[in-house]
């Protein structure tokens, strides 16, 4: 398949699988006239730096694993794969607690039933409101520094 295919198959952008080639996250075959072709093998590729970027991994992070396959198996590479997705997954385990305390936050918001409630008790409703968030902050902030998305 062409780059256009491969883009279309995937839903990435052709410009993205130029630069996935260029910083060696693809291999693609090239054909006589020098066009890239792709296999199905690349277009799983695709898709697993398509997750693995969903998944917050950065670029450096998803070469080490997407080289790995290309490697010959051996107890490095296992284990610094294995650490990458450790890392990763306590990560994500936090993120989820903390979106679990945004949605609990959002849930909790009492939104009053018209403009004229909402005037009439405006102070109330920002302060709630300025609570909530200001709890759900320290919660996520866990005394950590804050790091910004």
């Amino acid at each position: 398949m062409n780059i256009q295919q491969i883009s279309k198959e995937a839903g990435i952008s052709k410009d993205a699988i130029r630069y996935y080639e260029k910083i060696g996250l693809l291999h693609p075959k090239r054909s006589d006239n020098n066009y890239r072709v792709f296999d199905q093998f690349d277009l799983e590729r695709v898709k697993m730096i398509a997750v693995l970027q969903y998944a917050q991994f950065d670029l450096k992070e998803i070469k080490v694993i997407v080289n790995s396959i290309d490697l010959p198996p051996s107890d490095e590479c296992n284990r610094q794969v294995a650490a990458l997705f450790k890392a990763k997954n306590f990560e994500l385990q936090k993120r989820i607690r903390d979106y679990q305390l945004i949605l609990q936050m959002v849930g909790n918001f009492r939104l009053p039933e018209s403009s004229e409630e909402f005037a009439s008790e405006k102070e109330e409703y920002l302060l709630q409101t300025m609570h909530l968030i200001s709890d759900v902050f320290a919660k996520i902030k866990g005394g950590e520094e804050w790091k910004s998305m």
